[in-house]
């Protein structure tokens, strides 16, 4: 009996072991799989964390824009067009018993990126690792939404409610004010009244913003007591007298430069702000930057403010002076205002105008002297009849170059400074050379101008770039020594190669045009001088016909010219003896003879042929007469002319 109890005691004793050791071997396995779990977790945490290092983490979102895994520069580039969508997407907002509605963009809302950007970067990188990895595992099953920082225009916000306070509270409260009407000052007594509470609407009307979830912004109300008595304004109205009862000037080292206001000049551009200051309240009275600002309009209109580039005065003696020049001037109107409310305050009403530096001159008056424009290096004129189209082509190319300065090195193109000749630009239509043909075009004559440049030039012994005689010769100009224009070639072009710069003046007359030059040619002396005709061509022939002729007439309908070459020189010697030699074949090409005659004249082969016979003509006892020869207009002669000469019988 005991043996059987024993044995059953021993068996209950190794099933409890054995159960004890299954349970023992299931809580071993759960903790290694929690550890398990728990390193995995940490190792894939570890691991995210450093492919996302400089990104923002997975799961940010900022209203309906995904972050996750972006770098800085991509999140800018998104939140910009996040900040387009916000601008324009209103909020709905309840003022009392009425509706309005906001479009952030009145406001001028804006996301304010680097804040924004922070606040996502630092979203699972703060607090604890165990509450970063918290973080980061609630990340797999919802998102984090992060607000953005928005910003504001608190005036323009002021503006919107003030309407709208006006639209659904009736009269407005209202501090008190001294105000500049009909050429006096008035006071405006405070009154209370109720006004939306301009903080809570700041915070409410963003926070919709960013939120972006449609809900109704609810502005809150309150009584508005105003912070000044009628006394005070009373007081104000006294101090705003003495302010602008008297004139204020603001004066500059520039005797030119000053800033003159009058009583009602000062009462229009008075402005008014409440301050407090330890407890005292008080009207604060100052001037307005925006009014300042067309108040100084007058200073910029007279040309005071821009800069003015030093000049050159010649006197009738040719002698050259330095008239001074001097930087833009700039008046900020703020400064200026302050200016102005400090002088006002003070016994004299006297005060300086605080001006600062502006653009530099184009020529500042050191540069212009360093120029060393001493006196006249050469001048040449040229004469043309009086009061024809191209004397005004003349004058304008002239104004337009006068006084210009070619610094030392440089090269001067008359076509680079003045441009196409066009009717906008002032010139006029005027007889010009044209692919050798002689015709009306806007602008024509300047050439004279340009012959009488180039001879300056010539005579003071610059170096010529580019210069392109006329077609046929003008006896106007000197032989081999003329110029022409055209657009955009032919062009005159020429280099200052001396150390002292070069200042050209032109003057005109109705007959006349001089130029003059003036620097320093550093001693050099020219000469020139022109061959004779040579390699003379006789002038083409071209016959047309004129049935009023008789058989044995000819009339010279154009005289034509005859062309030739000539070889132009120009000898310059240099203080130490040196010369050089600038030589130049100029030719000038014939101009066809027309000569009318007899239709049975025209040879066959001649583009004016008619075929028709000429009638038997009896011989006279004296001989036949020679062929008349007419007079051209222009009176221009060539050396060589002759008479017309083999004509057909």
């Amino acid at each position: 009996m005991q043996g059987g109890l024993q044995a059953s005691a021993d068996v209950t004793h190794t099933a409890q072991a054995s159960a004890r050791a299954r349970v023992s071997r299931r809580v071993a396995l759960s903790l290694i799989g929690v550890v398990a779990l728990a390193a995995g977790c940490l190792l894939a945490w570890l691991c995210d964390r450093a492919l996302a290092a400089g990104r923002i983490q997975r799961g940010i979102w900022i209203r309906e824009l995904a972050l996750s895994g972006m770098t800085t520069s991509d999140a800018r580039g998104a939140l910009s067009g996040l900040q387009g969508r916000l601008r324009t997407s209103p909020v709905a907002v309840r003022l009392g018993e009425r509706l309005f509605q906001l479009v952030p963009e009145s406001v001028d809302v804006v996301v304010d990126v680097e804040p924004t950007l922070a606040h996502a970067l630092s979203r699972g990188r703060d607090g604890s690792w165990a509450r970063q990895l918290g973080w980061w595992l609630s990340r797999w099953y919802r998102g984090d939404l992060v607000a953005p920082t928005l910003r504001l225009d608190r005036s323009r916000l002021d503006q919107v409610l003030r309407a709208w306070e006006k639209a659904a509270l009736g009269d407005l409260p209202f501090d008190g004010n001294v105000r500049f009407e009909q050429n006096q000052l008035l006071p405006e007594y405070p009154r209370a009244g109720l006004a939306v509470d301009r903080h809570q609407a700041e915070r409410a009307i963003l926070g919709a913003i960013a939120r972006g979830d449609g809900l109704l912004v609810e502005l809150v109300v309150r009584q508005h007591v105003p912070r000044l008595s009628r006394a005070d304004v009373d007081d104000a109205l006294t101090r705003a007298i003495e302010l602008t009862g008297r004139p204020v000037r603001l004066s500059s080292d520039d005797p030119e430069l000053f800033l003159e206001l009058g009583p009602q000049q000062l009462g229009t551009a008075l402005e008014t702000e409440v301050i407090e200051t330890r407890g005292h309240v008080e009207l604060e009275f100052g001037f307005d930057p925006r009014a300042v600002a067309r108040l100084l309009a007058s200073l910029r209109d007279k040309g005071l403010l821009e800069p003015k580039s030093a000049s050159f005065a010649v006197d009738h003696h040719d002698r050259v002076s330095v008239v001074p020049g001097r930087d833009g001037r700039e008046l900020d109107p703020a400064r200026v205002a302050a200016a102005l409310r400090d002088a006002a305050l003070s016994e004299s009403r006297t005060g300086r105008l605080p001006v600062t530096a502006g653009a530099r001159a184009a020529l500042t008056t050191e540069d212009a002297e360093a120029l060393q424009i001493r006196g006249l290096v050469a001048g040449f004129s040229t004469r043309h009849p009086c009061c024809r189209p191209r004397v005004g082509n003349i004058h304008r190319i002239a104004d337009l170059i006068n006084g210009l300065v070619v610094r030392p090195g440089e090269t001067f193109s008359v076509n680079a400074v003045v441009g196409e000749r066009t009717v906008k630009s002032g010139f006029v239509p005027a007889p010009s050379i044209e692919d050798g043909e002689i015709v009306d075009s806007v602008g024509g004559g300047v050439s004279q101008f340009a012959t009488t440049l180039f001879n300056a030039v010539l005579r003071a012994g610059y170096a010529v770039v580019e210069r392109t005689p006329h077609t046929y010769y003008f006896d106007r100009y000197p032989m081999g020594y003329d110029a022409t224009l055209g657009w955009p070639k032919p062009d005159l072009v020429f280099r200052n190669d001396t150390e002292a710069g070069l200042l050209i003046k032109t003057f005109y007359s109705k007959t006349e045009i001089l130029v003059k030059l003036y620097g320093d040619s550093g001693g050099r002396r020219v000469t020139t001088h022109v061959s004779a005709p040579q390699d003379v061509v006789e002038p083409p022939i071209e016959l047309v016909t004129d049935p009023e002729l008789e058989v044995d007439e000819a009339d010279v309908v154009d005289q034509g010219r005859i062309g030739w070459s000539v070889m132009a020189v120009r000898r310059i010697t240099f203080p130490d003896g040196t010369q050089r030699e600038d030589r130049r074949r100029v030719t000038y090409n014939p101009q066809t003879r027309v000569v009318g005659v007899h239709p049975c004249r025209i040879p066959e082969g001649h583009k004016a042929y008619t075929g028709e016979k000429c009638p038997e003509v009896e011989e006279s006892e004296e001989g036949d007469g020679g062929a008349g020869v007419g007079e051209t207009d222009g009176g221009t002669a060539a050396p060589g002319d002759g008479g017309v000469a083999g004509l057909p019988r």
